[in-house]
């Protein structure tokens, strides 16, 4: 795996050959992984030890390998990081810099130190100029960070604060910074959907090939990881499309005409609801892109809606802040309210998109109980 780690489209197969073996994957953590990657012991069942692979440092995009290895020997010399400040101290600028800061920040590699990735992110400047203070100070054989005068540096990073990156936003930034999704997938929030949608996953198709039971067409969902436009010999644009949904990587074969419709869906970022015809070869199945639409407009013409639990209308607010930030749609929202014992439901008025985001950050909400799908 080693001669792999910069290579995201292998990578992607051995997170998904991981998870078919029921392989735990461990995210990247600058006091526990290598610079390649690594087997660690983690506890399983009854008691007893599982193996696991901790994620390469090396692996972040752009982080460098040569500077990966020095962090973990200068780590494994001198004892794990305890703080932000303290990783900033004992680092030399070759091994941390901005580029190197930004990849391990969006990968979570410093979520021990300091969980909130955007915080990191937003205060960056600030961040290396104080390393940058700090390395100075230690150059000129001045008073360190723990023992100094008053007044030669100050020895706290005052960031400014700001609410971090959740849902699609954080996976988006993790997927940039490793080149596949490793804490959770986008397609997460939208497990009940899904079946409702009747949706064949990666997984399903496969084993319905295996099976000699290969359907002829097929609804699947995924995020766009990869896509590659070629001209062919009369001129027409097509495309090999890469997705991932929880169960693996994908790819379908986009001709012309659906190419230039589904362009810049292809592009949003946005899980997607793929249409396609199957065609069973040597090689395995091949999938032909017939059509192509955004994964909540297919839910919101589905109208599944939800009914939202709750003991008191404390939440009431930042729930209609919620719903009119993310759009109107066609389903319902319905409230079960506890009201001096006795339970009361409210329709609330208008049709919502309720996009899988939403869907997530409702059941994250202060207040809420419970959400249950309609």
């Amino acid at each position: 795996m080693a001669q792999d780690v910069g290579n995201t489209d292998k990578l992607a197969v051995f997170r998904q050959e991981c998870q078919q073996k029921n392989i735990t994957i461990l995210p990247p953590d600058i006091n526990c992984s290598a610079s390649g990657f690594a087997v660690e012991k983690i506890g399983g069942k009854n008691n007893c030890d599982e193996l696991a692979v901790r994620y390469a440092l090396s692996a972040i995009k752009n982080v460098g390998a040569e500077a990966m290895l020095r962090l973990t020997e200068i780590r494994d010399t001198d004892g794990p990081f305890q703080s932000l400040k303290e990783f900033l101290q004992r680092l030399p600028r070759e091994v941390i810099n901005r580029r190197q800061m930004d990849g391990l920040v969006r990968a979570g590699a410093l979520d021990k130190l300091h969980p909130n990735r955007r915080e990191l992110i937003e205060n960056m400047d600030q961040i290396l100029s104080y390393a940058d203070a700090m390395r100075r100070e230690a150059e000129s054989n001045q008073d360190n960070l723990f023992g100094r005068d008053e007044g030669v540096i100050d020895d706290s990073i005052r960031l400014k604060t700001m609410a971090d990156w959740v849902g699609m936003d954080r996976l988006k930034e993790e997927f940039d910074s490793l080149g596949l999704y490793l804490s959770a997938h986008p397609l997460d929030s939208y497990a009940t959907q899904l079946e409702r949608l009747r949706i064949t996953s990666h997984a399903m198709l496969l084993e319905a090939v295996a099976a000699g039971r290969p359907p002829q067409r097929l609804n699947l969902a995924g995020s766009v990881t990869a896509k590659q436009v070629r001209v062919s010999q009369r001129g027409n644009r097509f495309a090999f499309v890469q997705f991932t949904d929880q169960t693996g990587v994908f790819e379908a074969t986009f001709f012309s005409d659906v190419l230039a419709e589904a362009n810049d869906l292809l592009d949003s970022g946005k899980p997607l609801l793929i249409s396609a015809n199957l065609k069973v070869e040597d090689n395995g199945p091949r999938l032909l892109a017939a059509r192509v639409q955004l994964l909540d407009d297919a839910i919101a013409a589905w109208h599944g809606g939800v009914t939202l639990w709750m003991n008191d209308e404390n939440p009431l607010e930042l729930l209609k802040a919620a719903l009119k930030s993310d759009g109107p749609g066609k389903a319902e929202v319905k409230i079960q309210l506890n009201v001096k014992g006795k339970e009361v439901c409210i329709k609330l008025p208008g049709r919502f998109k309720l996009s899988g985001d939403l869907r997530q950050a409702l059941r994250r909400m202060p207040g809420i109980l419970g959400v249950s799908e309609l």
